[in-house]
Order: structure tokens, then C-alpha cells, then sequence
């Protein structure tokens, strides 16, 4: 198995800087998964980052782009509050959740053997929140450095 990290959100800081940072194991090295991408973007005409949730606070989706990722076979397991939302025209909120599962079926659209998961980073971080046992804590280091 291979892993490589997946970026959601300002990863290159140039705008409002807040990223999160996932770690994905893939049955195949991460060349291999920017391939599938690339062929998901050919087969589809989606650009997928640039395509949905790729502005400043635009975490919606809307009933056309809805039809389009369904058509190209993605499983957008929207809730009924959802649904409602585009039934009548309005903008659906895309959740965290659901958003890194539209982008990893999306590349999967490029390589149906690629196996894609979610996995936790198995290093551990010096600092942690609120105390141990000994009532021990370490704080952010270089705060305001940014």
C-alpha cells in the first residue's frame, strides 16, 4: 500500500490560509493518482478543483452541478434537507465529509482499479490538546510566527 497526503482548502496559503491535511492510502503510488485524476478531468470535462467548492466560502453545490457529477457516476449521498434545497432551485450545503467523498470517487472516475481510503496518520504530534496525567501540557510553538 502507498499513501500520499490529500489538501483541502488554502494548502499553497495564498488566501484565508486554512487547510487541512488528510492522509489517503491508495493500492497505488501517488504518480499513479494524479494520473486518474488527469483522466477523470479528459473523460468528464470537470476540472473538479476548480469546479466545486473552489471560491472563498463557497461550500454549496447546486442542482446542475448535482446532474453533472451524477452523470459522470458519482454517488453524491445527499441527505432529504439537501434534496429539498435543489428541488427548489436553492443551493445545498456540501459538507466536509461529503466533499473528500465526491473528490476521491471523482479520481477513482479515472482508474476503476484504484483503491482509495481515508486513513489516519499513524506518527504522533509532540503537542497535544489540554493535559496528561501529570497535568503536563505543550503549546503551540511559533504561533506568532504566522
Amino acid at each position: 500500500m502507498y499513501k500520499f497526503k490529500l489538501f483541502i482548502g488554502d494548502w499553497n496559503n495564498n488566501g484565508h490560509g486554512h487547510c487541512d491535511t488528510l492522509i489517503i492510502r491508495s493500492n497505488k503510488a501517488v504518480e499513479e493518482v494524479r494520473k486518474a485524476y488527469f483522466k477523470a478531468v479528459e473523460n468528464t470535462n470537470i476540472n473538479l478543483a476548480n469546479y466545486l467548492c473552489a471560491e472563498y466560502e463557497d461550500c454549496y453545490i447546486c442542482k446542475d452541478q448535482v446532474e453533472e457529477l451524477t452523470n459522470c457516476g458519482i454517488n453524491l449521498k445527499l441527505n432529504s434537507a439537501q434534496l429539498d434545497r435543489l428541488e427548489k432551485d436553492l443551493l445545498a450545503y456540501v459538507d466536509y465529509e461529503q466533499f473528500v467523498d465526491i473528490v476521491l470517487q471523482f479520481i477513482g472516475l479515472g482508474d476503476w482499479g484504484l483503491e482509495l481510503e481515508i486513513t489516519q496518520d499513524d506518527i504522533p504530534a509532540l503537542q497535544f490538546c489540554g493535559v496528561d496525567d501529570a497535568q503536563n501540557h505543550i503549546g503551540n510553538f511559533g504561533y506568532g510566527l504566522f
